[in-house]
């Protein structure tokens, strides 16, 4: 029975969501990471892991950019090693499958201006919901890859203001409420009580109550302990981080602000046009994570899944929605190549283009089904035109090919594309003849740019001929303007002469009038930096005297820390001498109890050894087997039970997204040979495991294949006999 899966089935509803992405990153232990991210987010780097095209690069825009916010962090804040007070966000506006089913980029339907406006208003929703203790890094729209979204770092500290002596209250009652939770959590692997229940909720009361003045008291030790001079510190409740946050964040994110966004709506209205659907901003997609939207973030995830889908259509045994999920990633796929490979002339045009589209399609409906059906069969065909190595594969898109003509034999598909073509070019005649105004926004923009110029002048005379190069940047424009007034539309002469003319005629006004401006302005800039360079010089000398005034204090000063110095030197040593005797006395007996239970100094250790040889080597041995036997015995513990726990969170990861394909214990052997196949001696432990990963899934799919290749050719023979 032939089957036939390009007609569109079913009525479906287009969805618009968003995605801020968190990365966490600790200032102390993860400076590295940090900085690489800091350089990729401005293309500092040689290579990037994305599909970058440097072509756009130019394109990006920054909205913020101040590292000394990081170097603050880095210097001036106090940080433990188990902080995360630095975080990274990437927020991108998605559309589920809306691009790949119609063959049309996010990017083009809204302006670079209107996405530049809408990444600065989530900009101001993520500083508003971070809060006070937050401080933005950088922040930067990335066009030069496959959709337009904001990269942005955030680091989280308060004032560190500190007392002499602390007292309870200023213990910090977020870390206490973790701290409880975490021991109560280990108290319960012995208890064994199941969350949730009455039993565990009562336990935890009572936990609370005998543990919580230990916490308390060990918790105001430290701060009396571990004082510090630094201006800012970061601990539990400096960041909004919590699991409230999260569960909460994504639904305000698209309420509070996307709803009622108006770059939002102009893209809902848009993807309605593109696609013929309703269209629903919501908050959690329908549809799989791993889509063919994200394609270029998750290779190995979709290569996969296209593979298995190229191996079930060359078998004949795929459905309708597994063909379209295939022409999805390789319709997305091709967006994605197509972006990575456009020029800069070309990126600006299909702006434009896209708004024509827009415009066609809103006024024929059909136009956009026919698109739809266009782009599928060129899909195959440039399928077709690729080396396959499967023929049967390459039969059934034949077949579909085929198919595909029979069902829409009784369509004239050059009449509709000589439609389509019409529609398109009487809206650009329409466009011009509306917006004749369109030749003068382009003159109006360079002067614009012209007038900005004068912001940054540092010397006069070269600024001058800058401005002038200007003006003969805005004669080529206007000859520009002219050759494309003189295409082929259908415009009477006597019109596009009459644009031509007032074009030509404003331009000379407006040229006129800059260069006398120019020359004003070059004269008042002259007078004015005169009178700034005499200033500067006079504050240069008062500063001068200053500065001698300063060094003889400050030789003053060092004068009489010396002498002082010296007297407290003399007046320890005299101290010293009088009460050496009784000291080491007391110093001995807290050495013998050191190595048994308390802390004294090095020095303090090194003299009682010279003192006390086969004593110090008696206690200290004891001492030291202990503690060995002890840490060597909870470490090999640890170690055993964060290895369990890692590959049985793997294997069951690896088991759900394999939806079946792979038994539990395949996928627990394939993690375990990947973690043992990562060298003693890396560097990037987690980048090593994820490659071991892959090879292995590969390997066990090859074993699978031949042992199912062995089984059948066995059964063959057998019926043979």
């Amino acid at each position: 029975m032939k089957k036939h899966f390009l007609i569109k089935g079913g009525i479906k509803m287009a969805e618009i969501s968003a995605i801020n992405n968190f990365k966490k990153y600790n200032s102390k232990s993860g400076r590295s990471s940090i900085n690489n991210v800091v350089r990729e987010a401005f293309r500092e780097l040689e290579k990037f892991k994305n599909n970058v095209n440097q072509e756009l690069t130019q394109f990006n825009k920054i909205l913020v950019k101040d590292l000394s916010v990081l170097e603050q962090q880095y210097y001036d804040t106090e940080v433990d090693s188990r902080s995360r007070d630095v975080v990274s966000v990437v927020s991108q506006v998605q559309t589920g499958n809306f691009e790949a089913r119609n063959g049309v980029d996010l990017t083009y339907m809204l302006s670079l201006e209107k996405w530049e406006q809408y990444y600065k208003e989530n900009l101001e929703f993520l500083n508003k919901k971070f809060g006070k203790n937050a401080r933005c890094v950088y922040a930067v729209i990335h066009f030069d890859e496959s959709t337009p979204h904001l990269q942005s770092m955030w680091t989280f500290s308060e004032e560190n203001n500190q007392k002499d002596e602390y007292t309870v209250s200023d213990v910090n009652t977020a870390k206490v409420k973790s701290a409880l939770t975490s021991a109560f959590l280990r108290r319960n692997k012995e208890l064994g009580l199941i969350a949730g229940t009455d039993e565990y909720k009562k336990a935890f009361e009572e936990f609370k109550v005998q543990e919580k003045p230990k916490i308390i008291e060990r918790q105001l030790a430290k701060l009396n302990k571990n004082k510090s001079d630094k201006k800012f510190k970061f601990e539990s409740g400096t960041s909004p981080f919590t699991k409230d946050f999260y569960r909460t964040f994504n639904e305000e994110f698209v309420n509070d602000f996307m709803v009622n966004n108006a770059a939002v709506n102009e893209l809902k209205n848009k993807v309605k046009v593109f696609s013929n659907e309703d269209v629903e901003v919501v908050v959690k997609r329908t549809e799989k994570i791993n889509s063919s939207e994200d394609l270029d973030r998750t290779k190995f995830a979709m290569e996969k899944e296209k593979k298995d889908l190229e191996n079930k259509i060359g078998s004949n045994d795929y459905s309708k929605n597994e063909f379209m999920k295939y022409m999805e990633i390789l319709s997305k796929r091709e967006i994605i190549d197509r972006k990575k490979k456009i020029s800069k002339e070309d990126f600006l045009n299909e702006f434009k283009n896209y708004e024509t589209d827009f415009k066609v399609r809103k006024s024929n409906k059909e136009i956009t089904d026919f698109k739809r059906i266009f782009n599928i069969k060129k899909i195959i065909r440039d399928k077709l035109n690729q080396r396959q190595n499967n023929k049967n594969f390459k039969k059934n898109l034949k077949k579909e090919i085929k198919l595909f003509d029979e069902v829409f034999k009784n369509v004239d598909f050059e009449a509709i594309n000589k439609k389509i073509e019409d529609y398109s070019k009487g809206e650009k005649v329409e466009e011009l003849i509306k917006n004749r105004e369109n030749l003068y926004f382009e003159i109006k923009t360079l002067e614009t740019k012209t007038s900005n110029l004068k912001s940054s002048i540092n010397f006069l005379e070269k600024e001058q001929i800058s401005k002038n190069n200007e003006i003969r940047n805005l004669d080529e424009q206007i000859w520009e303007k002219k050759i494309e007034a003189e295409k082929p539309y259908v415009v009477s002469e006597r019109r596009k002469q009459e644009l031509i003319n007032e074009a030509l005629n404003e331009a000379r006004k407006r040229g006129d009038t800059l260069m006398r401006n120019i020359k004003k302005d070059v004269e008042k800039e002259e007078a004015k930096n005169n009178a700034i360079k005499q200033d500067i010089l006079d504050k240069r000398l008062q500063m001068e005297r200053e500065l001698q005034e300063i060094n003889n204090k400050r030789r003053q000063l060092n004068d009489i820390y010396v002498d002082l110095e010296e007297k407290k030197r003399r007046r320890k040593a005299e101290l010293e001498k009088l009460a050496q005797p009784i000291i080491q006395k007391e110093v001995d007996d807290l050495v013998r109890e050191h190595l048994r239970y308390y802390e004294v100094t090095d020095k303090d250790i090194l003299n009682f050894k010279a003192n006390n040889k086969f004593e110090y080597d008696k206690l200290f041995g004891e001492a030291e087997a202990r503690a060995y036997e002890k840490i060597k015995g909870a470490y090999i513990r640890r170690k055993h039970d964060a290895g369990k726990k890692f590959i049985k969170q793997m294997t069951n990861m690896l088991h759900e997204d394999a939806n079946g394909k792979f038994s539990l214990l395949e996928i627990e052997k394939t993690v375990i040979a990947a973690i043992e196949n990562v060298p003693d001696n890396t560097y990037g432990w987690w980048d090593d495991f994820k490659n071991n990963l892959n090879i292995e899934l590969e390997n066990t799919v090859r074993e699978r294949n031949a042992v199912h290749n062995r089984s059948k050719n066995d059964f063959q023979y057998d019926r043979s006999r």
